[in-house]
């Protein structure tokens, strides 16, 4: 089955984007040479544009998360690293937090406009995803440099 198909088709949104940090073994466009070379792990960190969104796929909280919008998935996907931590303002009490994760590897869609996360072993099953994360919104653009802005 393809990915498109195991992604759920509603998110909710619970917050704004600040800042998303990876871990990712590409080339770092800003230092191409020695450890900047592809191949060597790194850490990126990006701060977000105003009006990036952060969505998630857990219908079961969406009653304190907002309505829920209704997503059409790309059928194909860059897989740029592994999520390491992100940072948000909530939109129920406008407070900042921090989200540590491991093992959810962070992806963009064909068109640049989206990023999304998901636990890695995911990718190899079969059935939904269920564990989900989305920045989408605001000027949010990936390219073949990384997440810009």
């Amino acid at each position: 089955m393809p990915l498109s198909q195991r992604l759920p088709r509603t998110i909710y949104p619970f917050g704004t984007g600040r800042r998303i940090d990876y871990d990712s073994d590409k080339r770092d466009p800003g230092s191409p040479q020695g450890r900047g070379k592809r191949g060597h792990l790194k850490k990126f960190t990006h701060a977000h544009s105003p009006g990036v969104a952060v969505y998630a796929s857990v219908e079961g909280v969406s009653d304190h998360r907002g309505d829920g919008e209704a997503i059409s998935w790309p059928t194909t996907a860059v897989r740029l690293g592994t999520l390491s931590e992100y940072e948000y303002v909530c939109v129920e009490d406008s407070k900042v937090r921090v989200e540590k994760y491991s093992g959810w590897g962070l992806w963009a869609s064909e068109d640049g406009e989206m990023l999304f996360a998901f636990p890695e072993g995911r990718i190899d099953e079969t059935g939904p995803i269920t564990d989900l994360l989305v920045w989408r919104g605001g000027s949010l653009r990936v390219t073949g440099r990384g997440i810009e802005h």
